[in-house]
């Protein structure tokens, strides 16, 4: 199992996190705060730290770096070749809570980084609902969206809407699969969202996302109203593999006449408001965490102490304080 950062258990056992975060920021004053922000990416001792080469192209962040906290990066970016010089105190951050914020070193990036800006603010995030459905069994109703389909087998398999890295962008995938975990039953749906999305800006774009190994007892009561065809076109289509594809190719009318009973209201994923918003208040108190400076002050031991906890899950041992006296690396 994944680790979660703050998960939400919604309507039905549904899993409802954050799974991406992405801040842009504006530098204090002179480039990069005087070198604080450059020497803080670049700091000695700090191998998890890799510098890109300098970008001086047009519209590309001129530093860039990613941070290595075991079980995922963050990125960061600073220096915006804008059309202004003041673009240069412009920069990125983008992390995923659900694999690094058990990190207390990461945190603690995260508010030095903040700490040397004037301002901060999310322009994105990935919302994350993890069903207890195996994959073969859920799949996208197409819309106005993109949409691409990568086709492995009926179990490996993911589907998008959207354009990448754009508010809306959907993604639905086998989430058992990626953890290789053949012991747990579990489709993620992600997707991107604006920064300043409402909960119900986000579940309008939401997709519609249907089951198809639900009960349709009483849908089929309603059978009886079509003809024997339509009865045959109906039970067909509920258990293919490729049912949006067969529904497009019906005409106009036919489509507007079975849609009732091939994407019946029995079988549609119901989202949960109120899991959402405490998804977004959760984001909202990691923000005001920041502009409080809870991990200011937190001492290189606490974040020894924390990696070498990290380090000993990981590797599924039990973790062990060791007193510094009994420490050969402590300071003196």
């Amino acid at each position: 199992m994944d680790y979660y950062w703050l998960p939400v258990i919604g309507r039905s056992d549904y899993i409802y996190s954050c799974d991406m975060l992405r801040y842009k920021f504006e530098v204090k004053s002179g480039k990069y705060a005087k070198g604080d922000l450059q020497k803080l990416l670049t700091a000695y001792g700090r191998l998890d730290i890799k510098h890109y080469p300098t970008n001086f192209s047009d519209f590309k962040y001129r530093d860039l770096f990613t941070i290595d906290y075991d079980t995922s990066t963050m990125t960061v970016g600073i220096g915006f070749n804008g059309c202004k010089n003041d673009d240069l105190v412009l920069g990125f951050l983008e992390v995923n809570p659900n694999k690094c914020f058990d990190s207390l070193q990461c945190l603690y990036d995260i508010q030095r980084i903040f700490d040397a800006c004037w301002s901060f603010d999310l322009l994105r995030f990935d919302l994350a609902i993890d069903l207890p459905f195996s994959r073969d069994n859920v799949s996208l109703v197409k819309d106005g969206r993109k949409y691409r389909l990568d086709l492995h087998s009926k179990e490996n398999k993911t589907e998008y809407l959207g354009v990448r890295n754009a508010s809306g962008y959907v993604k639905l995938y086998n989430k058992s699969l990626e953890q290789k975990n053949d012991n747990e039953i579990l489709t993620r749906l992600e997707m991107t969202c604006a920064g300043d999305w409402s909960v119900d800006q986000i579940i309008f774009k939401l997709p519609y996302v249907f089951t198809s190994g639900s009960d349709f007892t009483e849908a089929d009561k309603k059978l009886k109203h079509l003809s024997s065809s339509q009865k045959v076109i109906v039970r067909a289509l509920r258990s293919h593999p490729d049912r949006d594809e067969l529904f497009k190719s019906l005409c106009a009318d036919m489509r507007v006449k079975l849609r009732p009973y091939i994407y019946d209201a029995e079988t549609v994923i119901s989202y949960d408001s109120n899991a959402i918003l405490a998804v977004l208040e959760n984001i909202r108190q990691f923000e005001q965490s920041m502009k409080s400076h809870v991990y200011t002050f937190v001492s290189q031991a606490d974040l020894r102490e924390d990696a070498a906890r990290r380090f000993a899950i990981k590797r599924g041992k039990d973790f062990v304080d060791v007193p510094d006296s009994e420490n050969p690396f402590r300071e003196n």
